[in-house]
């Protein structure tokens, strides 16, 4: 349903029911917006619920394992958005606040090394998301970056070792900036990816460090129905884990053709 306040402003209530095998739930959500010229503002209420794949329930091999006792996570959230528009430098800014129980959390067992899906007792989360496009010379030059900030807390007050630590695997910043020229005959990009530090365990003792990984890229469009590109990511041979004891790959390069052989 939408419902017209005002020329500008604009309720929306979605109302949706989510269901798996036995598992269902009433997920209800409302939504204000109003628009101007340059400003859009949006605000949003919602129910959160997230039920145990298959993999979460019955995975079974080598170091992963499921967890058939797992419990419905259900939680709670609202985002503020700003979009700007017609400046100079398009944005948008979005603050995020979200609430679980029974949030689902892979992790491993620090003695058998096993991964396995655990139920977290309750956790909260606040976020900033922004990002910020531009294009100049008629899209022949754009840049665009983007990142997001999150803090996030245990709150299971029962295990005094991890009440109000941070979860772990989660970084605290993630952003992106990428740069892209598009030429006639050629199109070429370079970025840069930042990840954040991860704590090794709920008990926020140790970390993986934070790493930023650069890639490049060009495709030539100088051919009628193909389209050869070279990729090379990670350029600088960056070594780093995304989980701990498991390296993530070095450089690397790749080479291939695109076809098109529709009708212009």
């Amino acid at each position: 349903s939408k419902i017209n306040l005002t020329n500008n402003i604009k309720i929306t209530i979605p109302l949706s029911i989510k269901f798996s095998d036995s598992n269902y739930a009433f997920i209800p959500k409302i939504c204000f917006s109003t628009e101007f010229t340059k400003i859009e503002i949006l605000l949003d209420f919602y129910r959160m619920v997230q039920f145990p794949t298959l993999d979460d329930l019955y995975w079974n091999s080598g170091i992963y394992k499921g967890n058939k006792n797992l419990k419905v996570e259900t939680g709670w959230g609202s985002d503020f958005t700003i979009n700007v528009h017609q400046v100079f430098l398009p944005f948008s800014l979005c603050f995020f606040i979200n609430y679980y129980e029974n949030k689902i959390q892979w992790a491993a067992n620090n003695d058998t090394g096993i991964w396995t899906p655990q139920n977290v007792s309750s956790a909260f989360y606040f976020g900033i998301d922004f990002a910020i496009k531009k294009s100049f010379y008629n899209e022949m030059l754009n840049i665009r970056l983007n990142g997001e900030y999150l803090y996030n807390e245990l709150l299971d007050k029962s295990n005094t070792y991890t009440y109000k630590k941070k979860i772990m695997w989660t970084p605290d910043f993630v952003g992106s900036a990428e740069i892209q020229l598009n030429l006639k005959k050629l199109n070429y990009f370079f970025s840069a990816n930042y990840t954040g530090k991860r704590y090794l365990t709920n008990m926020n003792i140790s970390y993986l460090k934070p790493y930023t990984l650069f890639n490049t890229g060009l495709q030539f469009n100088n051919f009628k129905h193909f389209t050869p590109y070279i990729k090379i990511e990670n350029i600088l041979n960056t070594k780093y884990e995304s989980i701990k004891n498991y390296p993530m790959p070095g450089r690397s390069l790749t080479l291939g053709i695109k076809s098109n052989f529709k009708k212009q």
